[in-house]
Order: structure tokens, then C-alpha cells, then sequence
């Protein structure tokens, strides 16, 4: 049935006022004529869409005459059309009192506050009478809209159960059942921990050695009982503060002595480029630094292909030198002379693996008597000849985007008691 009650098929189905006459009535449906249609020759009368059933069968007949019919000798029956809908009818919906023309049966349908219609809320299938639909909406569809009493949301009647269940502001009751009941559900923890009488705690005195624990509510009672343990236990911690603050001022002062000594030091070399210094440069000589803050002041001196002289140049190209040059310093005048420090020459390994690297490692060698205070017109070195052999450069990863890293290290030689100056070093 559409709306105002028409059918979809067929003659119209209304309560008429006045006696329909015998000639407004369809012959295939015997209802009042929708869209009446008139057969040509013998003058029957039918509704448009039931003649339509008709013609689409095999041998299309009038059903009053049995005479053959066809699509061409079929007219619209207007005059008929009009009284029809000159004809009053009833509201289809049995509770509605309007009487009115046929014509206005849909135009009422849309107003008539007997008819039903779909409930507006989203989810809710129910029809209601259009008198009722704002209650419906508003009060009794369980698909209605409400606002938590709570907290900001919103959501459908029917899951309010639910939302309660887990509303960070709904109000429950303390796990420990202390007797307060209306605690927001996201303030349980906090109640529980910081507010509650009944939770157990420890003693404020806990970080100084007492172990008691009690409800909150009798935290009064239990000072009051152990004051003098919690006097003997804060003086005796008191002693012991003094005693790590003695150590660590000891311990202070010897980092700071360490960090003196190799503050400022550059410690690793980053030498990039290395095919070119390989091929092109006969020595790559680093940024002078000192050794630690107002220390002794150096350059490393790099040779790729080797420091050669005359009578060694047959080993062109073998290997790598390296060289410490000491050169003159703004602190020299404080320092101790001659410099006879352990020099440590270190090639990093580049492994991604830090437990697979394989460092190089060399000492300088220089003379018994270690190297003089330098001057303008001599600066002494000391370093290794045969540092790396070319062919020891590719069997690791020293090598790696064409960059080389190289490390040294002091060692005054009380200090010589070990045996890997950075982890994974090893001698040539």
C-alpha cells in the first residue's frame, strides 16, 4: 500500500460514502477503477494496470465478452477518470474521522495524524501513529538519544546498562568497603591509595628502616608508638649518609681528576676520503688537541703508504706509518719533561656487531728517554712504521663509506696494567 492508501496494483481499496456504480468497478479486480481504460469495441471498462495483465498474456480477451482485444483499440477513459475522483471516501486508517474526495486521499495520508510512519531515531524499525511519534522519539523507543547523568556522552537508551558498566564517572563503591559509595569509577585508584582508611601502608619511616604496615586510619596510633624507634632508626641513617657522602666526595674528586686528564682530547681520528689520502697524499696530518685540559699538545701525522727514506722505499705502499708529533703548548712551562707516556695507536674495527669487532691496535715506540719539551726549531715523534699492512686493511670492516676512524690513548706507566685499551683491541 503506498502512502494515503493507494495500492500498488489494482483498483483502489477506500470505503466509499455513495454506492459506487456497477460501471465504475473493474472487471479483473472488482474494485473501483484506478486509472480507468476503455476497450473500443464493446465499451468494458478496466484499470490500467489489470488490462495491462491482460495484453501480456498469450490471447488477450475482454473478460466480460471474450472478445479478442489489442493495445491500439485501448483509450484512457478520462470523464470516468474525473468522477471517480469526484467520488468521497473514507480515511483508510480506522481511527481517522476525514471524509473527503478521492482525489485529496493522498494529499491527506501525509498529515493524518493516524498514519503510520517510521520512528526517526537511528536503529529503531518500528512504525508509529504520526500522533505519537514524538513521544515515541523522545521517551519511549528504546533507540532514543540520552546523555550519561555522569559524564559527556551520549548513546542509544537501550545500551545505557552498558555505558554504566564502564563510565570513567559513574559512582561505585571503595574495594575495600570503607563505606564510601559514590566515587567517580576513574578516582577508585587514587581513593584507594592516597584517601582510603582502610588501605594498608607502609610507614613514612620505610626509607629509614621501618617495616611495620598498617590501615591508614591508624597511621596516628603507630607514631605515637614507635617514636623513639623512628628517632634511632633517623640517626642511624643520618651516620650512614655521612659515610656515602664521604665516599662519593672521594669518588668526585678522582672522576674529576680523570676527566682532566682527557678532556679536550679528540681521542678518535675521522679520516673520510681514505681512497683519495691513499692515492694522492704522501701524509695526512690531523688538527692539533691536547691531551687532556692544559696538557701536552699533538699532532697525528698519518702515512697510507708508509714513511720511507732511501734505503727503505722498496716497501713503498706495503703499509701505513703513524706518527705522534709533539708540538709546543700554551702549558708546557707546567708540565713534566721529558713526555714518556705509553702512546696507544688504535685502527677501529666498523662491525655493526659490536661483539665481532677486532680493533688494531700498536704503541709508539720511542726513545728510553721519552720526548724532549718541544721548541720552534724541534719538534720530536714517536710512532710505529708498519702501523696496518695494506693487506690487513680489507679483511675486516676498517674500511667502511670510504672512511677510516683511529684512536689514541695515554697511559702514564704506573697506570700499565692492562691489557685491551678499548674493547675488541688486540696487537698486530
Amino acid at each position: 500500500m503506498a502512502a494515503g492508501g493507494v495500492p500498488d496494483l489494482g483498483g483502489y481499496e477506500y470505503e466509499f460514502v455513495d454506492e459506487i456504480p456497477d460501471d465504475w468497478e473493474c472487471l479483473v479486480c472488482q474494485l473501483p477503477l484506478k486509472d480507468p481504460v476503455q476497450i473500443e469495441k464493446c465499451g468494458h471498462r478496466l484499470c490500467e494496470i489489470c488490462v495491462g495483465s491482460i495484453l501480456r498474456s498469450g490471447t488477450p480477451q475482454c473478460p466480460a465478452d471474450r472478445e479478442p482485444i489489442s493495445r491500439k483499440r485501448i483509450f484512457s477513459d478520462v470523464a470516468c477518470h474525473r468522477k471517480i475522483l469526484n467520488a468521497r471516501v473514507k480515511c483508510p486508517n480506522e481511527e481517522c474521522s476525514w471524509i473527503g474526495e478521492l482525489r485529496d486521499v493522498k494529499k491527506h495520508g501525509e498529515l493524518c495524524s493516524y498514519q503510520p510512519v517510521p520512528c526517526l531515531n537511528e536503529g529503531c524499525s518500528e512504525e508509529i501513529l504520526r500522533k505519537d511519534i514524538i513521544s515515541h522519539v523522545e521517551t519511549t523507543c528504546p533507540w532514543s538519544v540520552i546523555q550519561c547523568a555522569f559524564c559527556p556522552d551520549r548513546f542509544p537508551k537501550l545500551e545505557k546498562k552498558a555505558h554504566c558498566e564502564v563510565c570513567p564517572r559513574y559512582p561505585v563503591e571503595c574495594s575495600n568497603k570503607c563505606g564510601v559509595k559514590d566515587i567517580p569509577r576513574e578516582e577508585v585508584g587514587n581513593h584507594t591509595e592516597n584517601l582510603c582508611p582502610l588501605t594498608v601502608i607502609e610507614c613514612e619511616y620505610s626509607a629509614i628502616g621501618c617495616r611495620v604496615k598498617f590501615q591508614r586510619r591508624d597511621s596516628k596510633a603507630h607514631f605515637d608508638a614507635f617514636k623513639d624507634t623512628h628517632l634511632h632508626l633517623a640517626c642511624k641513617k643520618l651516620v650512614d649518609m655521612s659515610k656515602t657522602v664521604q665516599e662519593q666526595a672521594q669518588t668526585i674528586v678522582s672522576l674529576e681528576g680523570k676527566l682532566q686528564r682527557f678532556q679536550n682530547s679528540p681521542f678518535i681520528w675521522k679520516i673520510s676520503n681514505f681512497t683519495s689520502v691513499v692515492t694522492e697524499s704522501p701524509v695526512k696530518i690531523s688538527d692539533p688537541f691536547y691531551s687532556y685540559r692544559n696538557g701536552y699538545k699533538f699532532q697525528v701525522e698519518l702515512y697510507p703508504n708508509g714513511y720511507h727514506i732511501d734505503d727503505n722505499a722498496g716497501s713503498e705502499g706495503q703499509f701505513m706509518s703513524i706518527y705522534l708529533r709533539i708540538l709546543v703548548g700554551e702549558y708546557d712551562g707546567l708540565l713534566i719533561w721529558p713526555f714518556n707516556h705509553t702512546v696507544v695507536f688504535t685502527l677501529l674495527d666498523q662491525n655493526e656487531s659490536m661483539e665481532k669487532r677486532r680493533h688494531l691496535r700498536q704503541e709508539a715506540h720511542q726513545t728510553p728517554n721519552g720526548l724532549v719539551r718541544p721548541s720552534e726549531a724541534s719538534e720530536e715523534a714517536c710512532g710505529v712504521w708498519e702501523f696496518v699492512h695494506h693487506k690487513d686493511l680489507f679483511k675486516r670492516p676498517y674500511i667502511k663509506d670510504d672512511t677510516i676512524f683511529i684512536k689514541f690513548a695515554f697511559v702514564e706507566h704506573k697506570d700499565r696494567k692492562f691489557s685491551r685499551i678499548f674493547p675488541g683491541d688486540y696487537d698486530v
